[in-house]
């Protein structure tokens, strides 16, 4: 009786198993499954070498390797080294690609070597006496493989631990997929939080800005503006939302009289070889406007659209148009007071009376002398 329960119990430990099943599906960290995955089934199938290896669209990487065929079994990243560029005689290469290529289980057993890859050169310099490639599969997609190898004995080949580890490798799949879905979310996540911090910023420098700022894209669709381009255009907000570039330019045209010849510069903008142009623009309602345009382009060059700064420098110009006249009124009374052939001299001098004064000085003390 004893004889028959021995021979009916397992000699696979499924507590180990279903704990290394468990701790496989809860992590997500990929570097950390890898380790995990790969100590757990090179425990369990009492193996003495264990590879992950990754597939993805440009090539295959070794991801994880073990570092000593020990007891004490540690495991190193492989930092992800290009299955290319890996030595014949440190992975059989012909098995492990017949399995990342075919997306097959392929098994090495030196009493009855597969005909496929029997010709390896690395079973000549390390005759394991088995070895197991796994793929790594999910909902049809091939993610990689792993390669276990057994010197002792081919236990890796028996069903009951082919059944164990075909599961683990199942979830291993499985976690990885959910890996790389979380990763993904977080990534979408960090760049969404990253857009909005950017916009928050921009938001803040264009309505702390002196300017009125409008931006339109490409295709002339208003995509930005703040406050101060309202006011000082005159412009509710609720219009601006439902205009489009060339309906804007109309509209101010039609309330504030726009010069045809700015309109037209404003409509051909997009034309222009400049990227950035200055000008002033005189209004009906004696208002003078500074207008700053640029367009906006990708680092490689393609054109974005538009960006247009415009501030009231009203009070600047007419203070400059004061003070020339006040200029030009000193400079009036003063050649009232020299004498008749200096003051047609410095009329038609180009420099001002004061870029003139030693030339004056000299020219009067010797007139004066002469007298």
């Amino acid at each position: 009786m004893s004889a028959t329960n021995n021979a009916n119990q397992s000699q696979v430990n499924l507590v180990a198993v279903f704990q290394a099943a468990h701790d496989i599906a809860r992590e997500l960290d990929v570097e950390k499954l890898f380790e995990l995955s790969l100590s757990a089934l090179l425990r369990l199938s009492k193996a003495q070498f264990g590879v992950v290896i990754l597939a993805n669209s440009q090539e295959c990487t070794i991801a994880a390797v073990s570092t000593e065929r020990s007891p004490d079994l540690e495991i190193a990243q492989a930092q992800c080294i290009p299955l290319a560029c890996t030595e014949h005689s440190s992975l059989p290469m012909l098995m492990v690609r017949y399995t990342l290529d075919n997306c097959i289980e392929t098994i090495w057993n030196q009493d009855n070597p597969d005909p496929h890859f029997a010709d390896d050169p690395y079973w000549l310099a390390h005759s394991p006496l088995a070895g197991l490639c796994l793929p790594l599969c999910e909902a049809g997609e091939l993610l990689g493989a792993i390669y276990l190898e057994d010197n002792d004995s081919n236990l890796i080949l028996q069903a009951e631990y082919l059944q164990v580890l075909r599961s683990l490798c199942q979830q291993v799949a499985i976690s990885l997929v959910r890996s790389r879905e979380l990763s993904s979310i977080t990534q979408r996540k960090e760049f969404e939080e990253a857009l909005q911090r950017s916009n928050s910023l921009l938001k803040a420098q264009r309505e702390t800005s002196f300017d009125g700022v409008l931006a339109v894209d490409e295709q002339g669709r208003i995509v930005s503006y703040n406050n101060q381009f309202c006011e000082l255009w005159q412009i509710p907000d609720s219009v601006l939302q439902s205009v489009e570039y060339g309906g804007l330019l109309s509209l101010l045209q039609h309330h504030l009289q726009l010069p045809d010849g700015l309109v037209e510069a404003l409509e051909n903008a997009y034309d222009s070889p400049e990227k950035y142009t200055q000008r002033e623009i005189y209004l009906a309602d004696r208002r003078v406007i500074d207008c700053y345009s640029g367009q906006v382009h990708s680092p490689e060059g393609k054109f974005y659209g538009m960006v247009w700064y415009f501030r009231d420098v009203t009070e600047r110009i007419c203070i400059l148009q004061e003070l020339r006249a006040e200029q030009e009124r000193s400079e009036r009374l003063l050649l009232n007071m020299l004498p008749e052939k200096i003051a047609k001299k410095l009329k038609h001098s180009r420099a001002s009376m004061a870029d003139g004064f030693e030339e004056v000085s000299g020219a009067i003390k010797s007139e004066s002398s002469a007298q």
